[in-house]
């Protein structure tokens, strides 16, 4: 049985549940982008910022992989959140230290939210991609 799933092949149509994955994720990860866009501007503490950088990386390298998927399965492309749901130009909102705080907060309920998406997923390649996201 175990190695029928492992040999799941790629020309497999998505699931529901693994489309609704995706498109969760490509939600979260919208907003994150315009969040740590807006949290790098602001933030002034030089040992906090390489955190959010990286965090911003990962939401975006995440939204174009997102987006292949889509593309490959001919659906279209969440719209999730862009440039104009977030002003970059205002004041400050947030400490340094609120940022980090929030920064491990996602990332905690982000890791949550993989481990309930790979037990959901048929096909091996969109497994793989949600293990990679969790490690």
């Amino acid at each position: 049985m175990d190695k029928l799933i492992d040999e799941t092949p790629h020309n497999v149509q998505l699931t529901a549940p693994e489309i609704a994955n995706l498109w969760s994720q490509y939600q979260n990860d919208t907003m994150a982008v315009c969040v740590y866009k807006y949290m790098i501007k602001i933030t002034e503490d030089v040992s906090i910022r390489p955190i959010l950088e990286f965090a911003l990386s990962l939401a975006e390298s995440h939204i174009v992989k997102i987006k292949e998927y889509y593309m490959e399965e001919k659906f279209p492309i969440p719209h999730g959140f862009t440039e104009d749901d977030v002003n970059l130009t205002a004041p400050r909102l947030f400490s340094d230290e609120f940022c980090l705080t929030y920064t491990y907060i996602m990332s905690v309920y982000g890791l949550s939210g993989y481990t309930v998406t790979i037990s959901s997923n048929l096909r091996r390649d969109i497994r793989d991609y949600f293990v990679l996201c969790q490690n």
